[in-house]
């Protein structure tokens, strides 16, 4: 139970992390490797949920540089 509230905690806290941390310029592929790396560590991803997960943060990469143009 308790590990389902943390990996909802985390997976909510994610876009905060993003906008007070946005990271070095060009080097997003790295920073979103690390943070998935991180998840799996915590949560002990299976091989489907990190694929999804890194789906998630492709799709809000592109929404941010489309909202920034």
């Amino acid at each position: 139970m308790h590990a389902k509230l943390y990996g909802i905690v985390i997976i909510l806290a994610l876009p905060l992390t993003v906008v007070a941390h946005p990271g070095e310029e060009g080097n997003h592929e790295q920073y979103r490797a690390k943070k998935i790396e991180r998840l799996n560590r915590e949560l002990r991803l299976s091989e489907d949920q990190k694929v999804k997960i890194e789906a998630l943060f492709k799709e809000r990469a592109g929404r941010q540089t489309q909202s920034n143009s």
